[in-house]
C-alpha cells in the first residue's frame, strides 16, 4: 500500500486523522526528515501526541505525561538536526502560532533550522505536509477543528515518485530553511 484516502466527519473516522497525524509525527522523532513542511493557511498550536499514559516518554524525556503540542514537536526535530518551514497566511489566529514556534527556535538557539514563510497576498488555499518518505494532504487545515472537528478529506502518500514531486514542489514554492 503506498496510499491511505480518509473521509473524516460526523461518526466517519472521527479519529482516523488524529491517529494518523500521532504516527507521523512520532515516526518523525524517531527519524527526523532532513526538512519538513507544513503548508495550511490556517495554523494553531494544537495537540499532536497524547502522552498522558507516557507512550513517548522514549521520544523525548523531558516530556510529562499531559498532551504535547505541534510546536513542542517541531522544537524537539529541530533540536535533532531536523529542518522546519512553515507557510501560512498572515492572520492573527496563525501569528500566535507562528510566534510560539519562532521562541522555540530562538531559544534552543535553532532559528536558522526554522523557516515561516507568509502568504501576502491571502491567496494560500494549499494544505500539506510533507517529509523524507511521505506526503500528506487533503482539505484539513491544521487546526483544532481541522484536525478533530470538520469534516475533511486527508490523504497519505508513500509513492517515492509522488512524495519526491511533492518535496520539489513545496521546496521551489516555500523554500528551505538556512541550515
Amino acid at each position: 500500500m503506498t496510499a491511505r484516502q480518509i473521509f473524516k466527519g460526523l461518526a466517519r473516522a472521527e479519529r482516523e486523522v488524529e491517529n494518523l497525524l500521532q504516527t507521523i509525527f512520532a515516526a518523525e522523532l524517531l527519524a527526523p526528515s532532513k526538512i519538513l513542511w507544513i503548508v495550511s493557511p490556517w495554523i494553531s498550536d494544537v495537540e499532536i501526541l497524547d502522552n498522558t499514559t507516557g507512550a513517548f516518554a522514549g521520544l523525548e524525556p523531558t516530556w510529562g505525561r499531559r498532551r504535547i503540542s505541534l510546536s513542542e514537536v517541531l522544537g524537539a526535530l529541530m533540536r535533532q538536526g531536523g529542518g522546519v518551514v512553515v507557510a501560512t497566511r498572515t492572520d492573527d489566529h496563525n501569528l500566535r502560532f507562528v510566534r510560539r514556534i519562532e521562541a522555540a527556535a530562538e531559544s534552543a538557539g535553532l532559528r536558522d533550522r526554522l523557516l515561516v514563510v507568509f502568504d501576502e497576498r491571502d491567496r494560500l488555499h494549499e494544505k500539506g505536509l510533507v517529509g523524507d518518505d511521505f506526503f500528506l494532504s487533503g482539505s484539513m487545515n491544521f487546526t483544532y477543528n481541522g484536525i478533530r472537528l470538520h469534516d475533511e478529506a486527508v490523504r497519505l502518500e508513500l509513492d517515492d515518485e509522488v512524495v519526491a514531486d511533492a518535496r520539489l514542489n513545496f521546496r521551489q514554492t516555500y523554500g528551505v530553511p538556512t541550515k
